[in-house]
């Protein structure tokens, strides 16, 4: 029991209670998701008084760090945490203040607001918002776009680019990322590029001269386009074009010509400019004509020398008869003579056909009339001048010494092709030795010769004498290409080379540029064994090779790897027979590659009607190839086949089938562009992306909804979404094989989630998918928003169908934090109908009991109250509290609250009321009731019958004394409205006890003065003894105990009183400042006397006042050091004449009231009376 009661009961009262100041009168929080809060208020007493206070708060998200406080200014801190709430939820509740000083609350609201993303533009809410934003400030979007914050925008209908975003956030360089997203959610376009011409030409330009292309572009967005010459002679400004190189949508591009870079005529070339989403190329076209006549001498003279090569050739080749080689030469050196008749080359030339025809002197004459001084000549000239000399003089001496001259000169030059040709025609040991000259043409070729001249030089030694040829080096390959290309390879020469072909370890494509031109011409089994050999060493798969294969297969070649080679040269994207010997080849083993085994395999089954036994002789192996690759998870246009026509028909055991389910969902994804190398798989049900490599433009990648987003990489990590080509073939429709996987692919996530559907929002349990879906509900690899739809449509569905044992199992493993917020209150729902009390419980905690339905609440709460697991927890009342507010208990709710509740006195009032309609004990709430409004001062309704019905279930007397004082406190001193309950609870006190508080007594006096009319003797009783008390003993006078005066005697010793009441705060002091008329003071001399405090600030002072006298008063009140006027007014004694008198002061007044109205005979009547009274009192009585 609290001080303050205890003083109650001892009729011991404040007159000023008091009041509480608040630091704010209600708060707003506007927090995020998950924010958690931590602040305070104050209160404080308005007159800095002492208080206790006790604070609740009746929303479990706002919690103080404690119950009690005490002083004169307290500081409460609360602390909001919002872990477990939605955007968009508002949580509404109060903070109770219980004090001595009253009852207080200060509500409280709580927004969860809808995350936000602040930019220059103001708050991002959608991609409608944030489309603006990059469109006005692009490196903005890009921050925002990279931030954590930013897929809260992607809610409502944007939400379904959530994978979108997710999948072109992880690589890749942002500016692109975030084109590609607006492309990809139509908020722009790609962005388009034109120039003004596609092609340029330029004639004759000044080097470095700048040229100009005019380059438009259409759209907006990130631009970055690269810039690539395509040409020595073209010079670009710059090779990266950016945002800031466009004035507008257009840019002036500058690239330049390299004169020095340009060879005469026509020079083609082109820049390309490459952007994200393509290219385009502007052609450019330089024609450069310098001096026509250098041009064309020039022209001419390559042409002379090419055709006189060519005639020498064929010469020497036997293909032209000396007479002719000779006049088609001379035709050619006339020509050139006319072109330039000073040529000393054509000089030369001449001589040397003269020579041939030996005509010694004319080609002497000649030399010596064009040549003046052969040694100034240069180095090839002068040897070739020489040699000439030689011709026409037949001395040997002269021609050994010539021949040692221009021998020493090529010791100089050992490059020199050319002048080391003469010394293959000069006397000396090349003439003599053909094996001395063949190694000396292999050394002119080795060192760098390419001349064909000395190509047919080798060849007629090697045609000559095959031997020579020991080794297929490059050079001796070089000669013998010219050989196979020139046809004059001689049969012996052909048969050395195909020895030593076969003999070559190493692959070599030199080789088969001599054979194969070799086998055409003339076709032999050993050449093409070799041809194959060759390829086989080179590991030759191509197109070119499968020909050659296919030949050795038809000429029965006994050749190891023959057929494998074969098989890996076919192109197996198209259809094309596999030669019969290739079948029987491989029906006895196969060790090709996959592929080619699938492509095998695939034209066995598909032609098994043609091939006749042998394909009973594949079906074994076909079968094993098909198990292990299924198992392998491998699939492509082949094995689908095969498995179609196989592994379902012949081979469809569960674990097949169950194994087939796995791959039955694969696609094959054909890319249009090299460069791309993943192709990234998302969809919104699993976790995390699939990512598959693309080969050969080809990736197999699992698709089993229409809900996914399908993204290319490139090789730079850029990641595209509908702007690079690619087509989708799909090897199976699945939906074909639900029947007969059904039964075995359980297990299987792609086989199940394409069962239960891939439209989240129209998603329906049946009994055909419930199963898939509770094993889809376990998964960890899929999304947890998912696998909460999919437990949330288990548990409605196993409901609906009665199927507890599911139902449960569901439930036990299920946690708050897997739970829609749609679906929270359906939850709970189910936990408290199976008995799991507890996790209910806990659950409703977590989402808040104003978000599980009321009932729901009452139904856990009395299993735990049942089972005495919880007992006194602040969480539980408040809980229990939230349903009953909203009308939802029982009688174990309402006795846990009588006995824990703790709030305002109005929330224990509701509280007993529902404990009374439920007939059940209300003991125990009223004390509780009764004792805060003591504490408090609250005023609450029925509170009458809260204390009848306290009353009659047995009160405690401190109670019921305390609680008594109180009301006939509250009633005498501040007038407040009680009803006769009290009175009536006054008299039972006093029938128990005589002694009762002086204030219970005035109360009692006071409420029953206006009802004398209706007192009971026993009611008389009690007011006599109350006025004797008062009045004899404790000197009390109250204005309303002269309404008793026919009852008590000490009731009418002052009913002929006048008696001032004033009331105010007992410590202060009251003067009455007065003046009765008719007395011998002066008129303005009013008399001063002290009001007496007869009880709580009921201050009183009473005058005896006569016919026709009047009082005049004002009162002062002191308090503290300060005074002041409060009240004034006049009192006056003019009344009829009592019908009964019987006191000396009735008569007296009667005798002046009778004068008055000059009725002497009555005055005298009353005169007599007097005197006689006044005789016997003096008589019968002494003063002590």
């Amino acid at each position: 029991m609290s001080d303050k009661i205890a003083r109650y009961i001892a009729g011991e009262f404040e007159y000023e209670g008091g009041s509480l100041v608040f630091s704010c009168s209600k708060i707003e929080l506007n927090l995020s998701q998950g924010e958690s809060v931590t602040d305070s208020f104050t209160i404080k007493e308005e007159s800095d008084k002492e208080f206790h206070a006790r604070i609740y708060s009746s929303n479990l998200v706002m919690k103080c760090d404690k119950e009690e406080y005490d002083g004169r200014e307290i500081t409460v801190t609360y602390k909001t945490d919002t872990a477990d709430k939605l955007s968009g939820e508002v949580i509404k509740g109060e903070f109770q203040i219980v004090s001595d000083m009253g009852e207080y609350v200060i509500p409280y609201v709580i927004t969860i607001r809808h995350e936000t993303i602040d930019s220059s533009l103001g708050n991002i809410k959608n991609l409608f918002h944030f489309a603006n934003l990059a469109k006005t400030d692009w490196a903005e979007a890009v921050k925002l776009f990279e931030s954590d914050e930013f897929e809260a925008v992607l809610n409502g209908n944007d939400a379904r680019y959530r994978n979108l975003y997710r999948g072109l956030s992880l690589k890749g360089e942002s500016n692109r990322n975030l084109d590609e997203f607006l492309i990809g959610v139509n908020k722009k376009k790609a962005m388009e590029f034109a120039p003004d011409k596609t092609q340029v030409k330029i004639v004759n330009p000044f080097d470095m001269a700048p040229q100009a292309v005019r380059i438009s572009r259409n759209g907006w967005g990130h631009l970055a386009v690269n810039v690539q010459a395509d040409g020595a002679f073209i010079v670009v400004s710059k090779e990266r074009l950016l945002d800031d190189d466009f004035l507008g949508n257009r840019c002036e591009f500058t690239f330049y010509i390299k004169e020095d870079a340009l060879h005469p005529g026509n020079n083609f070339g082109r820049i390309r400019f490459t952007h994200a989403y393509g290219s385009f190329d502007v052609e450019v076209q330089v024609v450069y004509k310098p001096d026509k006549r250098t041009i064309h001498a020039a022209h001419q003279e390559k042409r002379m020398m090419y055709s006189l090569t060519r005639y020498y050739l064929d010469f020497k080749m036997k293909r032209l008869s000396p007479s002719k080689w000779l006049s088609q030469t001379k035709e050619l050196l006339n020509h050139r003579r006319n072109i330039d008749a000073d040529s000393i080359d054509s000089s030369l030339f001449e001589a040397h056909v003269l020579l041939t025809q030996e005509h010694y002197n004319e080609a002497k004459f000649l030399l010596d009339g064009a040549i003046d001084n052969p040694e100034e000549l240069e180095d090839t000239r002068y040897c070739y001048y020489l040699y000439l000399t030689c011709l026409y003089n037949g001395d040997e001496y002269y021609s050994q010494q010539i021949a040692d001259k221009i021998t020493a000169i090529y010791k100089k030059q050992p490059d020199n092709w050319r002048i080391g040709w003469l010394l293959l025609y000069l006397p000396g040991e090349f003439t003599r030795n053909d094996s001395v000259k063949w190694n000396f043409v292999m050394q002119l070729i080795q060192q760098g010769c390419h001349s064909p001249v000395m190509y047919l030089e080798a060849l007629i030694l090697l045609n000559r004498t095959p031997s020579m040829l020991i080794h297929l080096q490059e050079a001796t390959l070089r000669i013998l290409i010219f050989g196979a290309k020139m046809q004059y390879l001689s049969d012996e020469l052909m048969q050395q080379v195909v020895s030593i072909a076969a003999r070559t370890k190493e692959y070599n494509k030199d080789i088969l540029k001599v054979l194969m031109p070799l086998y055409e011409k003339q076709p032999t089994q050993e050449v093409l064994r070799v041809i194959c050999m060759q390829l086989m060493k080179g590991e030759r798969c191509d197109k070119e090779s499968f020909v050659w294969y296919e030949r050795g297969i038809r000429e029965n070649l006994p050749l190891t790897k023959l057929y494998e080679n074969y098989m890996m040269s076919m192109d197996i994207r198209r259809e094309q027979e596999i030669l019969r010997n290739a079948l029987m080849y491989f029906s006895y083993q196969c060790a090709l590659p996959g592929e080619y085994t699938e492509y095998l395999y695939h034209y066995v089954v598909k032609n098994r009607e043609n091939i006749g036994d042998l394909y009973e002789v594949y079906a074994p192996q076909i079968g094993r190839f098909i198990i292990k690759q299924l198992y392998a998870g491998k699939i492509n246009s082949n094995l689908a086949y095969l498995y179609q026509e196989v592994l379902l028909k012949e081979m469809a055991t569960p674990d097949n089938i169950r194994q087939f389910a796995e791959i039955v969902f694969y696609n094959r994804i054909y890319v249009a562009d090299d460069d791309i190398v993943n192709v990234i798989v998302l969809d919104d049900r699993i976790k995390t992306e699939m990512v598959y490599p693309v080969t050969g433009r080809t990736a197999y990648v699992l698709l089993f909804s229409n809900e996914h987003t399908i993204l290319l990489e490139d090789v730079l990590g850029n990641r595209y979404f509908g702007t690079r080509e690619y087509q989708t073939e799909c090897y199976f429709f699945p939906r074909r094989f639900i029947p007969l996987l059904s039964e075995h692919a359980k297990d299987s996530i792609p086989y199940n989630l394409f069962v239960c559907g891939d439209n989240k929002e129209l998603f329906a349990l049946t009994s055909k998918n419930a199963d898939r879906c509770r094993y889809l509900a376990d998964s960890e690899l899929l999304e947890e928003d998912y696998r909460e739809q999919l437990r949330m449509s288990l548990l409605t569905y196993y409901f609906e169908q009665d199927d507890n044992a599911n139902l449960e199992e569901v439930l036990s493993v299920l946690e708050w934090n897997q739970i829609p917020a749609k679906n929270r209150a359906e939850v709970v729902k189910y936990l408290s109908i199976h008995g799991m009390y507890e996790k209910a419980y806990r659950f409703t905690l977590a989402f808040g009991p104003e978000n599980v339905e009321a009932k729901t609440i009452v139904r856990f709460a009395r299993g735990l109250i049942e089972e005495n697991v919880i007992t006194g927890d602040d969480e539980f009342t408040c809980m229990l509290y939230s349903a009953f507010e909203r009308g939802k208990y029982n009688q174990e709710v309402l006795e846990y609250l009588v006995r824990h509740y703790k709030g305002l006195s109005k929330n224990l009032r509701n509280v007993w009321r529902a404990t009374a309609s439920f007939d059940l004990d209300t003991y125990e709430v009223c004390e509780k009731i009764l004792l805060q409004i003591l504490e408090t001062g609250a005023y609450i309704g029925d509170e009458e019958d809260i204390y009848r019905s306290y009353v009659e279930s047995g009160a405690k007397t401190d109670v019921n004394r305390a609680y008594l004082s109180y009301k006939s406190y509250e009633y005498l001193i501040r007038d407040r409205v009680v009803g006769e309950y009290v009175f009536t609870g006054v008299e039972s006190l006093y029938g128990r006890n005589r002694t009762i508080p002086f204030v219970c007594m005035l109360a009692y006096l006071k409420y029953y003065s206006a009802k004398t009319d209706a007192l009971t003797e026993e009611q008389k009783e009690m007011i006599v003894f109350f006025l004797e008390f008062l009045y004899t003993q404790k000197n009390i006078i109250m204005p309303f105990f002269a309404a008793y005066k026919n009852i008590s005697d000490c009731a009418r010793e002052i009913a002929d009183h006048v008696m001032i009441e004033y009331r105010c705060n007992p410590d202060s002091s009251v003067v009455i400042h007065y003046i009765v008329s008719g007395n011998d003071e002066d008129e303005n001399g009013y008399v001063r006397e002290e009001m007496k405090n007869m009880y709580g600030g009921i201050f009183v002072k009473e005058f005896l006042l006569f016919h026709g006298e009047s009082l005049q008063y004002y009162v002062t009140e002191s308090y503290g050091n300060r005074e002041q006027l409060t009240e004034s007014g006049t009192i006056s004694k003019n009344e009829e004449l009592a019908a009964a008198s019987f006191d000396r002061y009735s008569l007296i007044n009667d005798i002046a009231l009778s004068v008055s109205l000059k009725d002497y005979t009555t005055a005298k009547e009353l005169f007599d009376e007097y005197e006689q009274k006044e005789f016997m009192m003096k008589e019968l009585f002494t003063l002590q």
